[in-house]
């Protein structure tokens, strides 16, 4: 056989493929209710544990990241698209006395919390009914209160400390949202229309949990 028959039933038998040699990540510590929703597409990563309460809503591409401090989101929490909740390593050089006590207690968010879309939340504690609302973000150490708003885009501070049912805008600017704090017809229309969200949401999403159990 000549050498040009050789290379032509070499290149009729296409590229060879080559076995890939990555290892895929680990999967973080996971502990769930059976009840909770994770979408395809969600990240979960990182050493510590990640812990969902029943019906908390993980929505495609929405990031959970345990990589510095656990994570726990109570029942009911919803993180919307590109949303990211857990403490970063830049985070960390940010005051290493106090990060490091903050690592230790991780980030914790209470029922019905809500994170929309573009925000970041590394704070301690995110009190419940409290809205973080697109493109914001609340720094290491921060606990809000119950049912608070962070506006669009305004960042807090870290270490921030917030009473109940702040409104924060602008440039870190507070008031107090007194119609919800003073109106019980409204606040039961608010964990109402968050209820409906949740069985809205339950149908709309395909449930990816089995592939982090």
């Amino acid at each position: 056989m000549s050498s040009s028959q050789v290379i032509k039933r070499a290149s009729a038998s296409g590229p060879t493929k080559r076995a890939s040699t990555a290892a895929s990540a680990p999967k973080p510590p996971l502990s769930s209710s059976s009840r909770a929703i994770i979408a395809g597409h969600a990240s979960l990563s990182g050493m510590n544990r990640i812990s969902l309460g029943p019906y908390t809503v993980l929505h495609p591409y929405s990031r959970i990241s345990s990589n510095v401090a656990p994570v726990t989101l109570n029942e009911g929490c919803v993180i919307w698209e590109k949303a990211t909740i857990g403490i970063s390593d830049n985070s960390i050089r940010y005051s290493e006395d106090k990060s490091e006590k903050e690592t230790q207690r991780g980030t914790t968010l209470n029922r019905h919390v809500v994170v929309e879309s573009l925000a970041v939340v590394e704070a301690k504690e995110i009190g419940e009914g409290t809205i973080i609302e697109s493109g914001a973000k609340v720094g290491i150490g921060c606990v809000l209160g119950k049912y608070c708003t962070v506006s669009p885009g305004t960042i807090v501070p870290p270490f921030t400390v917030l009473p109940d049912f702040t409104v924060v805008f602008g440039f870190a600017q507070t008031r107090t949202n007194t119609t919800l704090q003073d109106r019980e017809d409204i606040m039961k229309l608010k964990v109402q229309a968050h209820e409906k969200l949740l069985e809205s949401l339950a149908i709309l999403i395909p449930n990816n949990l089995a592939k982090w159990q």
